[in-house]
């Protein structure tokens, strides 16, 4: 199977391609680690990211806000 044709039926399966898909699922994973108090270095770090401003841009490219303000928010809502 050459890759090209591995990559369509991919994209044809799940709708998005195989890199879009691998980087939702680490900032899904991101989202349970951000309501711990590990740093945002160590977190992305851990999830493979190169360092913590390309976490922070794919993070804010599919939430919608930086991961500290997720984080806040997430600490915010747990409080009330």
């Amino acid at each position: 199977m050459s890759p090209n044709y591995l990559i369509t039926a991919f994209c044809h399966e799940v709708g998005i391609p195989p890199h879009s898909y691998q980087l939702q699922l680490k900032v899904q994973q991101a989202k349970t680690d951000l309501l711990t108090h590990n740093p945002l270095a160590q977190i992305a770090a851990e999830l493979g990211f190169c360092d913590q401003s390309h976490f922070t841009r794919c993070f804010k490219r599919i939430v919608g806000v930086t991961p500290g303000i997720y984080r806040q928010s997430s600490f915010i809502q747990d409080k009330s």
